[in-house]
Parts: C-alpha cells; sequence; structure tokens
C-alpha cells in the first residue's frame, strides 16, 4: 500500500460531497455553498456530478477551483479527467461500478499513473462486508462504506441501506489495519452519535470519516457534525 500522509483528510472527521444534481434540484449556487464550507473551516470535497462528458466535468471543476482555490478537490468517477489535469485534483473516489467499467487494463494503469503522484487519495465505494473484505489489503488509500441509513441522493439508489450487524462486521473486517473508512448514506446529526457509537463498539483504532451530502447544504447542520465527528477523530 501507498504510504500517503492523510492528516488534511481525516483531521475534521467530515467529508462534504458536492452534489450537482442536488445543487441544480434545490436551487442553490455550488460556489456559494463551498464558500460557507471553508467559512466552517472545512478543506475539502467530492465533486459529484454524473451524466457529464470528461471534458465537461473537467472544465465545471476547474471554475469552482478558480472560486474556492483554498479547497482541496477530490473527483468522483472521471478518472479521464483527473489524468489530463492532475494539479486540480488530490483524489479520486470510484465506485463499484466504475471500478468494473475501467476493466483489469484501466485499473492497472490508474494504480501506476497513482503510484507516482505521491499525496494523491485513491477511495472505493463498498456496500457489504464481502467488499471491504476484497478491498482491504489492496491499493486504496481509504475505503468508503454505505449506506448507512436511507438516503434520497442517489437517484435510483440499488445499494440497500446496512444492517446495523453488518455495518459492524464490515467495519470489524479492517481491524488492526490503518486504512481510513469512510461512513456514507443518510448521515445527519440526528443518528450520528448512534454510528459513532457503532464505531467505537468495534475498537476502531484507525480514522473514520463520515461523508455527507443533503446535511451539507446547512451550515448549521454542518456545524453540529463537525462538533461530534471531530470530537470522535481526535
Amino acid at each position: 500500500r501507498r504510504r500517503v500522509s492523510l492528516t488534511w483528510f481525516t483531521a475534521g472527521g467530515l467529508y462534504p460531497i458536492l452534489d450537482r444534481d442536488t445543487c441544480l434540484a434545490r436551487g442553490i449556487n455550488p460556489v456559494d455553498l463551498l464558500r460557507s464550507w471553508e467559512q466552517l473551516g472545512l478543506s475539502y470535497y467530492q465533486w459529484r456530478a454524473k451524466g457529464l462528458t470528461a471534458g465537461e466535468y473537467l472544465g465545471e471543476a476547474r471554475r469552482l477551483r478558480e472560486a474556492c482555490p483554498g479547497l482541496r478537490l477530490i473527483a468522483n468517477d472521471y478518472s479521464e479527467a483527473v489524468v489530463e489535469d492532475p494539479e486540480l485534483f488530490s483524489g479520486l473516489h470510484l465506485g463499484q461500478e466504475d471500478l468494473l467499467g475501467l476493466g483489469e487494463t484501466g485499473t492497472a494503469h490508474l494504480r501506476q499513473w497513482s503510484a507516482q503522484k505521491g499525496e494523491f487519495l485513491l477511495g472505493l465505494s463498498t456496500h457489504s462486508p464481502e467488499q471491504i473484505q476484497a478491498a482491504k489489503d489492496s491499493w486504496w488509500t481509504y475505503l468508503a462504506l454505505g449506506p448507512c441509513y436511507a438516503t434520497n441522493s442517489k437517484p435510483g439508489g440499488r445499494d440497500p441501506v446496512l444492517a446495523s450487524g453488518d455495518l459492524r462486521r464490515a467495519m470489524e473486517v479492517l481491524n488492526g489495519r490503518p486504512i481510513p473508512l469512510v461512513l456514507i448514506g443518510g448521515i445527519h446529526s440526528e443518528n450520528i452519535q448512534e454510528l459513532m457509537r457503532h464505531i467505537s463498539e468495534t475498537n476502531r483504532s484507525a480514522p473514520t470519516v463520515v461523508a455527507v451530502i443533503g446535511a451539507a447544504l446547512d451550515p448549521r447542520e454542518i456545524e453540529r457534525l463537525l462538533l461530534v465527528a471531530g470530537e470522535h477523530n481526535a
């Protein structure tokens, strides 16, 4: 596994996802939202924008970075865009379907390319203890697990909500391994304490980060989440 400094990624305990479709549906200016996150002390985000060409994604990512240069940007899918302009991004997140789409050759090329990048994050979505087991000893710098709760942020979401037993079992698979875990799916201030209890009961020693989409639209909600997540990773 590549050795990557992850302090900037795990310190605050919160991983905000800027979802293009959610912003469009709610009439939210993405740049205004990013600036509010920056004011709250967040230092990075993931840009999720499905259905674009790689060129369109790259163009929008460049505009976001120009507007908020102090925030690190993690791409969601669009590995072609990342390879074309690697200085724009601090990481790349892939889903299970994205990974299948790359194929063995594409995955090998991405792994080789990232090995030369040093402080570049590569994250993978997982949805079960079995997928965590398959990925735990591979080259990812973090693994995401979910959905932890019901969510509407992913249109046509096909992944069932993890039962609490499966959630704990998946986290236990990573016990003793330093890889950070990102929990995602329907997380907000009313259920994050329950989630933190699950984490504590598995005796995880590596950092656990909480990813939020809908909850990230409200600065007050962000403040509440930061308080809990930050304390857990302190």
